[in-house]
């Protein structure tokens, strides 16, 4: 997972397969497909001996686990289901969505197996709009341990991990939810507005007649800076003067996640029937309009531009807008400017060449390991 998360971030990392303790390896970057097979191989492995479950009746791993059942460890182990998951992610990144897609459907497939061998706790489950954002009947994936945080950490206040930092929470809310007057960080009302177009979005939509909102996604809407507040596991008892302390989870993947990502994958693959049968699956739970082809179109473009919209809606605050423009620009590969530098028009697959997509490397970290290259974009 954490070599994954570094690929995606700056490319080409050092792989270290050994512990060297108490020296200081100065190693060269590794080819970012290198690690990635490294991941892959790792990640293959594990999926042949971790349970579905842990503290239930899985016959992988049967009964209490450190003395715990299985609703002590919602959402707090990686099990075989987040392994599977991760694999789909891997595979979409390299652009093998065969794989993906055959990854994404096994996670899928087998919820129910996961939900018949735990024994105790919550299932997985999809979650209605009232779930996602307000926790209702407790079944959140960013409040306490949930299972339907398939990949992801938790900071559960119960245990003692709720802190005031490190949280979206602590950049995106304001007052009603904690003492502050304007979010340090916010989505303008043009992107939003943008972004979701459907009238009878529970997430975000507007009354075209009388201006009301729902407050789903977002409160005080009409403000000059709008909070987003789908994200906000905030607890009166943890409030002391101006320190907050926030218990969100940190979700990598949940089942909605999943959905897309394999919807994604069977329209890069051409199955776009299929690939609007699964976008359309989570449609009312959204309180929006399918995907009519009729409409929109039957063409793989026309499918991918809705899927990666609708993630877009679904994931916003979730950390997937970046690598979804990736991906989204991979699979369409246009010729077109994507972005200016200098003065001068570079196409995504110029920009991604030169490492465009990836995050500069730290002038730190060169200092300290020479042999680490800065990539020739931030040069």
């Amino acid at each position: 997972m954490a070599y994954f998360y570094m690929v995606r971030i700056w490319g080409d990392v050092p792989l270290l397969v050994s512990s060297h303790d108490g020296e200081f390896v100065q190693r060269p970057r590794t080819d970012k497909n290198v690690v990635l097979q490294f991941v892959t191989n790792e990640l293959l492995a594990a999926a042949q001996v971790v349970p579905f479950a842990y503290g239930g009746i899985d016959p992988i791993f049967p009964g209490v686990y450190y003395g715990q059942n299985a609703a002590f460890w919602n959402g707090a182990l990686f099990n075989r289901l987040s392994v599977y998951a991760i694999l789909a992610h891997v595979a979409a990144w390299q652009g093998n969505y065969l794989d993906a897609n055959n990854y994404a459907k096994f996670v899928l497939d087998n919820r129910a197996t996961y939900n018949l061998v735990k024994g105790s706790g919550q299932e997985i489950q999809f979650a209605n709009i009232d779930a996602l954002t307000e926790n209702q009947s407790f079944f959140s994936p960013f409040a306490y341990k949930r299972p339907t945080n398939i990949v992801g950490f938790n900071f559960d206040a119960g245990s003692g991990l709720a802190t005031a930092d490190g949280h979206i929470e602590q950049l995106t809310l304001a007052a009603p939810y904690i003492p502050r007057s304007r979010p340090e960080m916010f989505v303008p009302k043009d992107t939003v507005l943008k972004a979701f177009t459907d009238p009878g979005d529970l997430r975000f939509s507007v009354n075209p007649r009388t201006n009301a909102y729902r407050t789903n996604y977002f409160t005080n809407f009409y403000s000059e800076e709008p909070v987003f507040s789908k994200i906000k596991v905030v607890f009166p008892d943890q409030i002391r003067g101006n320190t907050v302390l926030f218990a969100s989870s940190m979700v990598f993947t949940r089942l909605e996640e999943l959905v897309l990502l394999r919807a994604e994958a069977l329209a890069a693959l051409g199955s776009t029937d299929e690939a609007i049968t699964l976008l359309n699956s989570l449609a009312t739970n959204r309180g929006i309009a399918p995907y009519n082809p009729l409409v929109s179109g039957f063409g793989k473009l026309n499918v991918l531009k809705a899927i990666f919209a609708e993630r877009r809606r679904e994931l916003m605050g979730e950390g997937w807008r970046w690598y979804d423009i990736v991906r989204y620009n991979r699979i369409v590969n246009s010729n077109g400017s994507f972005i200016s530098k200098n003065g001068q028009n570079l196409t995504f697959r110029e920009f991604e060449t030169t490492g465009g997509i990836y995050w500069p490397v730290s002038k730190d970290v060169i200092s300290a390991n020479p042999a680490i290259k800065q990539n020739p974009y931030w040069q």
